[in-house]
């Protein structure tokens, strides 16, 4: 028969339950996820995507990739798995993986380029990288989340001198404005190169 106890848990710390014993371990935040790593960790720990995970650590093999590879050294492949594993992770720190089709906002990340001296265009507010595309060099601007899925660079803004794109669906909404945020400054260049990484464009990361 179940039973339901009641436990006081320490501030900062959280129960759980495992092996028939309950313990206190740290409560996370979500600016806690500061690298890839720190995801994969994260999932790794709580034994949760553990299909998402092997596949991770696959590709990591076959591509002999270390754990600071360069985003101009990443193959695609593997960019895209870690921009999900990052995003289940920050998910479910959050308590935010459920999402409604019907009600409420769904929030996607941001990552704009843009030309240097007209940072002040862009939705976004903080610079996460640059790249170099036809000798010439951009901005990469995050900081900013809305509904739908703008990706951010299907046309560039001649007068604005800022890429803009405007869809309707994508695999990278959030339910979360907050996190859809901070994973475009945080992992702005990762969330920028599985967007436009894998394509015949001739850019790349200044690192």
């Amino acid at each position: 028969m179940k039973q339901v106890i009641e436990i006081e848990v320490p501030e900062g710390k959280k129960a759980v339950y495992k092996d028939g014993k309950i313990t206190f371990i740290p409560k996370l935040v979500y600016t806690d996820i500061k690298s890839i790593s720190d995801a994969v960790k994260y999932l790794s720990e709580h034994s949760v995507y553990v299909n998402l995970l092997s596949t991770y650590y696959c590709l990591k093999e076959e591509y002999n990739i270390s754990d600071n590879i360069p985003y101009n050294s990443m193959p695609y492949e593997f960019a895209v798995v870690c921009f999900r594993i990052v995003k289940h992770a920050l998910e479910r720190i959050t308590d935010s993986t459920q999402k409604d089709l019907i009600k409420g906002n769904l929030y996607y990340p941001i990552v704009q380029m843009c030309e240097p001296r007209y940072v002040d265009n862009c939705c976004g507010d903080k610079v996460v990288g640059k790249i170099q595309y036809k000798e010439t060099e951009y901005y990469l601007v995050g900081g900013c989340a809305n509904y739908g899925s703008p990706a951010g660079l299907a046309c560039f803004d001649v007068n604005l001198h800022v890429s803009y794109s405007w869809t309707g669906v994508s695999f990278s909404l959030f339910s979360n404005r907050e996190i859809a945020e901070y994973m475009s400054t945080q992992f702005g260049c990762l969330c920028f190169l599985v967007q436009f990484g894998g394509t015949t464009c001739d850019w790349k990361f200044i690192e």
